[in-house]
């Protein structure tokens, strides 16, 4: 059982941590589109357990739904990833696999989050034995989780802060026995902009990042953690912490993104050799254009050529 309270541990910490990833932009300028995604490269060790893996973020539809009384419009942004899992407790090896899956509901107009579900299902070996293990957890927020400064003027030494009620869902599947249990939770957050224009290299490029420092205190329990945020990827690129700020896990990386704010024509000139580049297609566009139209204009009339001695022309055509 050791291994199971182990193993409901390290899932639930990968969920929360998960749900923690928002899709931050500011409210004054929301470029996010239906089809935009970010996938993040995972790894942690926590007691010589350790996942690692990818899990990605789409952006699949927009919905109604009722937050706090009132109807309002969200994106329905998909959760999937998988990961291996590896190491030992109390000399007991487990390895295994983990399939992710999910849901989060975030407000059209600032993306802050109204309820969330999330889904890890793993095939695990132990000791010359294998299993499966599903674990599920489901959040509602009140009010909804501002859960990123993004729709905030950001500058260096600037806080903001938040309290919410998390109502929350966990059950697990383990070996045929099902198991749930509900709580309620307060959270205050704390924001804290801590370095600007902050180079941040990932698998996904490099990036220039606002730097946010996150303070989350649930139950009286602290854990605070680094954010990277990238305008041009409209979300994090990279986020780290010490001890258990990510709940044993040590990085979380952007992989690869679709991002409809940084896409599209105007993308090319964020960038000033890409600019000179169509300036100087531009310019040899016009004077190809130009040289052809003077050399018409200047080129010389056909000359007539009397007709042959003895030529008669055809008669007309009959009435």
């Amino acid at each position: 059982m050791a291994v199971k309270v182990l193993l409901l541990s390290v899932c639930a910490m990968l969920a929360f941590s998960i749900s923690l990833c928002a899709l931050p932009v500011s409210a004054e300028d929301v470029l996010i589109e239906v089809g935009d995604y970010w996938e993040y490269e995972f790894d942690g060790t926590e007691e010589g357990f350790t996942m690692a893996g990818t899990y990605k973020l789409k952006v699949a539809d927009t919905t109604e739904t009722t937050v706090g009384g009132d109807s309002v419009d969200v994106f329905v942004i998909d959760i999937t990833g998988s990961g291996d899992v590896t190491g030992s407790f109390e000399d007991i090896s487990v390895a295994g696999n983990v399939e992710i899956s999910g849901t989060m509901h975030r407000l059209t107009t600032n993306f802050s989050l109204a309820w969330d579900l999330i889904i890890l299902s793993m095939d695990l070996s132990s000791s010359g034995l294998t299993f499966d293990m599903d674990v599920g957890t489901e959040a509602t927020f009140t009010p909804v989780l501002d859960d990123f400064v993004g729709d905030e003027q950001l500058e260096n030494g600037a806080v903001f802060e938040s309290e919410i009620l998390v109502e929350s869902a966990f059950w697990t599947d383990f070996l045929g026995f099902n198991e749930s249990e509900s709580s309620f939770s307060e959270a205050q957050i704390r924001s804290e902009v801590v370095g600007m224009d902050v180079p941040v290299s990932t698998t996904a490029g490099d990036f220039t990042c606002s730097k946010i420092e996150v303070t989350v205190d649930v139950d009286n329990e602290t854990m605070t953690t680094n954010y990277y945020y990238s305008e041009k990827v409209g979300n994090y690129v990279k986020i780290e912490g010490d001890g258990d700020a990510l709940f044993g896990f040590s990085s979380i990386e952007l992989k690869k993104y679709s991002y409809s704010g940084s896409g599209g024509a105007f993308a090319l000139f964020e960038d000033p050799m890409m600019l000179i580049l169509i300036a100087v297609i531009v310019a040899v566009v016009i004077i190809v254009v130009l040289a052809l139209v003077l050399r018409k204009k200047g080129k010389a009339p056909a000359q007539m050529v009397p007709p042959p001695p003895g030529y008669v022309p055809p008669p007309p055509p009959p009435v």
